[in-house]
């Protein structure tokens, strides 16, 4: 951003130059931002005082009132009348400088368009967006069913949403704590329910200890043929299995 190399006069004689460089500021800024105007009437001009012996040459309307347009040109009155000629006016000041000098009975008001302090500058005129544009859009972008390029498919690199059906899909599993699709899960449950089904046979014992294998604490499984001994009465009893059914059955000697 460019700024001008402005120079403080300090204790220095204040130059013309100095107020004219500061009025081209001054315009450039009301060009750059679009001020607006207003017309005022009987704009009240009092005297500006500047010494007992200079009196009644110098008129200004009120703070607020200032800054005046050259278009359309100022009416000045004096005592309710329009003038046209006796005086010039400091635009940027909002004042007349009368030449010759007025009476102290005399008034002075001035009809004028004046420099506002609001601006034509909107959000549309400089590109911006309106607070309701950027909640429209928002509102659009929460609606969206396939925001950020969202799928509900297994596809690499794009985020997950689910489908019309509230479904959503992911690539077979590699690593142990990926997500597990539901035809791994029915895998195993499929693996459950064929053990479940299965019945011991002679061939085929399941969870039963064939012959000549020990029992062990550690693996709890009773061997078919192992036979039991009653301390107290020595009879003998061994395994036996029926249909699928492991049972004791006592040894007939």
């Amino acid at each position: 951003m460019s700024k001008t190399n402005w120079q403080d006069p300090g204790s220095s004689e204040i130059l013309s130059t100095h107020i004219s460089g500061l009025q081209e500021a001054v315009g450039k800024i009301e060009d750059a931002i679009g001020l607006q105007t207003v017309a005022e009437t009987d704009v009240p001009l009092t005297e500006v005082y500047i010494s007992d012996t200079d009196r009644y040459r110098i008129y200004q309307a009120p703070v607020g009132k200032r800054n005046w347009v050259a278009s359309p040109a100022p009416v000045i009155k004096k005592n309710g009348v329009q003038i046209t000629s006796g005086f010039t006016i400091d635009y940027g000041g909002g004042a007349i400088i009368l030449s010759p000098a007025a009476s102290s009975s005399d008034t002075f008001t001035a009809d004028v368009t004046r420099v506002n302090s609001s601006h034509s500058i909107t959000p549309a005129s400089i590109g911006a967006e309106t607070p309701a544009g950027a909640q429209s859009k928002v509102d659009a972008h929460a609606v969206l069913t396939t925001a950020h390029s969202a799928t509900s498919a297994a596809t690499a690199n794009r985020i997950m949403m689910r489908d019309a059906n509230g479904r959503a899909k992911v690539a077979a599993p590699s690593a142990s704590d990926d997500i597990a699709r539901k035809a791994e899960v029915d895998a195993v449950q499929s693996n459950l329910a064929s053990h479940t089904a299965e019945k011991a046979t002679e061939q085929n014992l399941g969870h039963v200890k064939v012959d000549g294998e020990t029992i062990t604490a550690s693996n709890g499984i009773i061997s078919a043929q192992t036979q039991i001994v009653d301390t107290v009465t020595s009879d003998k009893w061994k395994w036996g299995m029926e249909d699928g059914i492991v049972f004791l059955e006592k040894v007939v000697v």
